[in-house]
């Protein structure tokens, strides 16, 4: 399950749980994946997903979304025989999702509009499941050869100007979550030195 390429067997109505993931040991980057519902309605699509997510977790007690991306959603639903507490927030990142297990260990997914494109779709949840490299932004051909470590340094964020290697881990998580999400409202680097 940790290959961010795995497919899941989980079905509703028939369908493919739609959910690609990092690699378990990954720490880069601000989403550990991506999740694409088929719908808003959270009840109704959580149980496939919190049941592959408890592989890598364990039980999940709380998931964390943003009120205004799902419908009516209820405080608690009854999966695999405990309660699992769903909190919506007006400050949550409406493009991200964290499921959290009843050891406080944490995956954070980017959600893709249920009725986004296809093609769009896929590219973002390969992008969110693969390492934060992907998401640099460089002026650079790609027939041209691959950076040195010295260039590689100055090259700045897919979402903010500021150089990749001046970003503290929030900022990591931050601008990858918006590089991915495809929306870049501002900046939250500490560091504002531009390349």
């Amino acid at each position: 399950m940790s290959h961010p390429d795995s497919s899941f067997p989980c079905r509703r109505h028939g369908q493919s749980l739609r959910l690609r993931l990092k690699p378990s040991e990954s720490t880069v980057g601000y989403v550990d994946g991506a999740w694409w519902p088929r719908s808003r309605d959270l009840a109704a699509e959580l149980p496939a997903l919190v049941k592959v997510l408890a592989v890598r977790l364990g039980p999940v007690w709380r998931v964390v979304f943003a009120y205004t991306s799902w419908g009516d959603a209820p405080r608690r639903i009854q999966l695999d025989g405990h309660s699992v507490r769903l909190d919506g927030f007006r400050s949550q990142d409406e493009n991200v999702i964290s499921v959290v297990s009843m050891d406080r260990q944490r995956i954070h997914l980017l959600v893709i509009p249920p009725d986004a494109d296809k093609a769009a779709s896929h590219e973002a949840m390969m992008t969110a499941a693969g390492r934060a490299q992907q998401l640099l932004r460089t002026t650079r051909p790609a027939s041209e050869p691959k950076p040195d470590a010295d260039e590689q340094s100055a090259a700045t964020c897919a979402s903010c100007p500021h150089p990749w290697d001046s970003h503290d881990q929030i900022a990591v998580r931050y601008c990858t979550a918006k590089a991915v999400g495809g929306n870049s409202p501002g900046c939250v680097c500490t560091n504002k030195k531009t390349s």
